[in-house]
Parts: structure tokens; sequence; C-alpha cells
């Protein structure tokens, strides 16, 4: 899962520490479970610890093979399994610590989700509750619907994620040759590109564009409107990019646009006022809790705020700098390193008791 998206993100950014700290453990040894396709990944981030085993598990997430694998695995009576995911092995009967960075499987906030894959999350989070000696979750909004949802209230942490340093650091600002607005995500039902797709374009603002991050096939999805509305000159698919020239898109934007219905936490805005850009976010799920006072609003069911919100920004220089103020120092609270620091405390008290 290393090579995820928003999980992946997580693990490259805590492991490192987690490995730092239990090197110095004699009576601790960390065993690392991946896959295959990730190994070169994982070798990057574990080589800065020492005694630690890799062992590949190639079996297909929520598969019944990836349980079955578990199941037959010998584990010592001192073995701790932390797991980034709700997908826990589901017959390991040792000290259980999870990290939990959403419940949308429980939640369905678009009813989108199939019974069985409703059902299945349900089965695993009924298993988390019973067995988890500790559960660590990445807001407070997560945590509420953890008590709602899976009715698991006890043991739990909230630990908010970081943002890398390096978009603090990052300095250089590359003039693109005209202004826009940028989005980074997915085409997933609830990142709802679609009312961002219908703002931008019904604004028809000449002087702007709109950069999506992404190849623009991977954002066709097959629903009609969301094609039609892609097909334009002002808006800009990157295809892949590198950390450091997605970093230059954010750094040069007028505003990092994020219109989620639902986030666990919503990393993107918080990088982006890392390095000065504002941001104009959806006022759903954990995003206000997490951007604070340090970004613009609206509401993601309404385009017309949305466009609103766009064009407030992009006519007051006095907004737009007193957000990219406020944004930088907001995001000095989330740092991995503090991140980090938390999780590797709550596994100590499980390993080291």
């Amino acid at each position: 899962m290393i090579n995820a998206s928003g999980i992946g993100t997580y693990l490259k950014n805590i492991l490192p520490y987690m490995f730092e700290r239990f090197k110095k453990q004699d009576n601790v040894r960390i065993t690392l479970l991946y896959n295959s396709e990730d190994k070169e990944t994982i070798q990057k981030y574990s080589a800065k610890g020492t005694d630690i085993k890799l062992e590949a598990v190639d079996k297909g997430i929520y598969s019944i093979s990836e349980q079955l694998y578990f199941l037959k695995k010998k584990y010592s009576k001192n073995t701790v399994f932390w797991s980034p995911h709700y997908n826990i092995p589901y017959f390991y009967n040792g000290d259980l610590i999870v990290t939990v960075h959403d419940v949308y499987h429980l939640d369905d906030p678009l009813g989108t989700l199939s019974k069985a894959e409703k059902a299945y999350a349900k089965i695993f989070f009924t298993r988390i509750r019973k067995k988890a000696k500790k559960v660590i979750t990445i807001s407070n909004f997560s945590k509420d619907r953890l008590l709602e949802q899976a009715k698991i209230k006890q043991n739990v942490e909230v630990i908010y994620n970081g943002v890398s340093d390096v978009w603090r650091q990052y300095e250089t600002f590359e003039a693109k040759g005209f202004k826009y607005f940028i989005y980074v995500g997915n085409v997933k039902p609830h990142k709802n590109l679609q009312v961002l797709l219908a703002a931008f374009t019904e604004l028809k603002l000449p002087d702007y564009k709109l950069v999506i991050v992404g190849k623009k096939e991977g954002f066709i999805n097959g629903d009609q409107e969301t094609s039609s509305r892609i097909d334009n000159e002002n808006i800009i698919f990157t295809g892949r990019v590198s950390d450091e020239e997605l970093m230059s898109y954010v750094k040069s934007a007028e505003a990092l646009i994020f219109p989620s219905l639902y986030e666990g936490f919503g990393l993107p805005p918080i990088e982006a006022m890392a390095m000065g850009c504002p941001t104009i976010v959806s006022n759903a799920a954990s995003i206000p809790e997490v951007s604070g006072d340090a970004s613009l609003y609206f509401d993601p069911l309404n385009k017309e705020d949305l466009k609103q919100q766009m064009l407030t920004l992009i006519n007051d220089d006095k907004l737009r700098a007193e957000l990219v103020k406020k944004g930088i120092a907001h995001a000095e609270k989330f740092k991995w390193k503090d991140a980090a620091k938390s999780t590797i405390k709550i596994i100590e008290e499980v390993v080291l008791r």
C-alpha cells in the first residue's frame, strides 16, 4: 500500500521515524509486510532501519487468499501487529493496533457502494472494535464517525497527518505563462470533480485556466457531462508528474480548489498552504476541521457558491495575501515528525508494556 495515494503518503512519512526509533531497541524487531510490486520503494524507506525483515505478501487486498495467508502464519506471543488500514488479518488474535483513515465504506455518503462492500467493511470494523488495543485515526471527524458507525469509542487516538518539509522549503516560482486554478485528486465520485468543472466552464474566465494534475484519460469515467466539460482548451491535464513538478504547479497557482464531499483528513489543501498557495475548499466532512480559518469555503453541492468564491479570490488581492499568510502559519501545525512521534508512543505502549 506504500505506493497508494493517501495511505502511501502516510506510510512514507511515518515509517522512517519508526525505523529510526526502534532500531535502538534491542528487544524489538520489525517485520515489514509488502507487495513485491512495491519492493523498490520499500527498500528505499526501510534502509534507514536495522534488523528489519522484509516479507512479501503478494495477495490481493480484501481477498480471501490474503486472509488465508495470515491465518496460516505463525506468530510469537510477543507479536504486535500494526495495520495502516481497516483491512486487518481477521483471525489474528494477538495485540493489534490499527490506523483508520476514514469510515467511507460504512458511511457510503453517495450511496454508490454495493451491499457486499458495506458488509465486508462492517465485519472488519466489528472485529477492530473487539480486538484492537489501540485505534489511531487522523481527524476528530473520523473519530466521531467511528463512534457513530462502528461503535468504536475506547482506545481511539486522533493524530493529524503532517506536511512534508519539502513543501515548506520549495521556493521556485515558475511562471507558466497563464493564470490558473489547480485540482489535485482523482475522479472518484466523492471527489466531486464535476462541480469544479461546471463552475469553471460556466464562469468563462478569459484569463484563467484550470490545471488538473494527472492524465486526461484517467478522468474519463463514463459520465457524459464530465467528459464533455473536460474537452475544453482552457482545461489542462498535466499528465503524470514528479513530486517536484507537482509542487511547481501548486506553487504557481492562483489557488488550489478542493471540492471533495468526503475526506478523513484532506491533505492537498494543507500542502498548498505550506508553500503559500491560497485554497478554496468544500465545507464537508473533515475539511473545515483541518483547513481552519485559512481557506475560503463553499457548499460542495452548490456550483454557484464555488463560482462566487473563485471570483472573490481573483478580485481581492488583499484577501488573497491574507489567505497566503494564514495558510503558511496554519500549515505549521501539521508536521510528520509530530505525527510519527505520537504514533510511535502508542505503539511503544503496546510493544514495551
